[in-house]
């Protein structure tokens, strides 16, 4: 269970990882764009995330603990969740909420895909 786990936090910080690297690379770009945004924009209408419930179905008492253990051992998501969590009381909205983290990807996506059309 504690390697599913760990998969799972590291599945979680990849995604964002590539969302907000996506532009990088035309056909992640597109990929991103038009089908891993939307997806995930329509994941978090649900009334629970599928990734967190899943953690929490592998280790009910100590999924959080390990997750912010895994984050530290990485360093940087560990210090990036520091740093855009501390933003929630000094932003009107965090540009590194979950939605903003969306907006950017999209936004740098299209950018991106204008670039290549020029």
């Amino acid at each position: 269970m504690e390697l599913l786990l760990n998969f799972l936090i590291l599945f979680h910080i990849v995604i964002w990882i590539f969302i907000l690297g996506d532009f990088i690379n035309q056909k992640a770009a597109k990929f991103n764009l038009y089908y891993l945004i939307p997806f995930i924009y329509i994941l978090h209408i649900l009334p629970f995330h599928v990734i967190v419930e899943s953690k929490k179905k592998l280790d009910p008492e100590h999924w959080e603990e390990k997750h912010q253990n895994f984050e530290k051992d990485l360093v940087i998501p560990y210090y990036w969740g520091k740093f855009a969590r501390s933003l929630d009381d000094r932003c009107f909205q965090n540009p590194f909420s979950v939605q903003g983290m969306l907006l950017f990807g999209a936004i740098t996506s299209a950018w991106a895909l204008r670039l290549k059309n020029k």
